[in-house]
């Protein structure tokens, strides 16, 4: 199952890397729960991205922020300084944070392909390097 193999992997990264590098996951927080927070900060994650909030996904992703947001409260997490935002947080605890193809959220001209291309949508240009 999806669970076992995501904190196999994150024990085998903290084991052969220690502390040399962060651990975060990006999820659309479907599936997160108190017990998989707990979990994934036990194996050392720092940093919690909700991807997947805007108005291109299921409306029951967007519903569930609040939720979502008082579980990494309950947690000590801190709200993230932006997309790549510090994951030390004030608290030293970690960070949390969400974001979707809206204005000020989304990863610049990288998000937008496909569908949003089409629609016009994308801010992407000439100048800008997607390598």
């Amino acid at each position: 199952a999806w669970p076992d193999l995501l904190f196999h992997t994150l024990g085998r990264l903290r084991t052969r890397y220690g502390e040399a590098v962060k651990l975060m996951v990006q999820t659309n927080g479907d599936l997160l729960d108190g017990r998989t927070l707990d979990r994934l900060l036990a194996a050392g994650v720092c940093r919690v991205d909700i991807a997947s909030m805007d108005q291109y996904h299921p409306k029951a992703t967007l519903r569930r922020r609040g939720l979502l947001e008082d579980l990494f409260r309950s947690r000590k997490l801190s709200p993230a300084d932006g997309i790549a935002g510090d994951t030390a947080a004030n608290t030293g605890r970690g960070t949390f944070a969400f974001w979707g193809a809206i204005e000020g959220t989304w990863i610049g001209p990288l998000w937008p392909r496909g569908r949003a291309m089409q629609k016009g949508l994308s801010k992407a240009g000439p100048e800008h390097r997607f390598c």
